[in-house]
């Protein structure tokens, strides 16, 4: 079994979460596991998301690890209104992973850069955002 598998399945379970009710403005359209770019995408807003590292930060008694599993997301809005969207987009995954994530007492957002349009080569009407997070647990 593995506890870094868990916590990413459960990771894309939880980003199903932002709806677009109660306190998310933005309903995700697809949400992949792995490196993709916007090309990789139909329906927007769309977001991806890996494991980047998994470090171990101390061994504990009986033999397991505290560990620092390190996420990387890339996000992308297209269309009208596409920098307004990218923005709520990324304070909607934001207040996820701080409140609704599972794991959210263990999580340390790291950075967040934000690329408004003209950035993409796919579509001058597109932003995304790259945000990486380390959650601490124990395997």
């Amino acid at each position: 079994m593995s506890v870094r598998n868990d916590i990413l399945n459960q990771l894309a379970t939880d980003l199903a979460l932002i709806n677009g009710t109660g306190a998310y403005t933005t309903t995700i359209q697809s949400i992949k596991r792995g490196i993709y770019d916007i090309k990789d995408f139909d329906t927007f807003p769309a977001l991806s998301f890996w494991c980047r590292n998994d470090d171990v930060e101390q061994y504990v008694f009986g033999g397991n690890k505290l560990r620092w599993l390190s996420v990387y997301m890339f996000a992308y809005t297209k269309g009208d209104g596409e920098i307004l969207a990218i923005h709520e987009f990324e304070d909607d995954v934001e207040y996820l992973l701080d409140n609704d994530f599972t794991y959210s007492d263990d999580v340390l957002i790291e950075n967040t850069v934000i690329y408004e349009k003209g950035t993409l080569e796919a579509t001058e009407d597109a932003a995304m955002f790259l945000l990486n997070f380390r959650l601490k647990y124990e395997s």
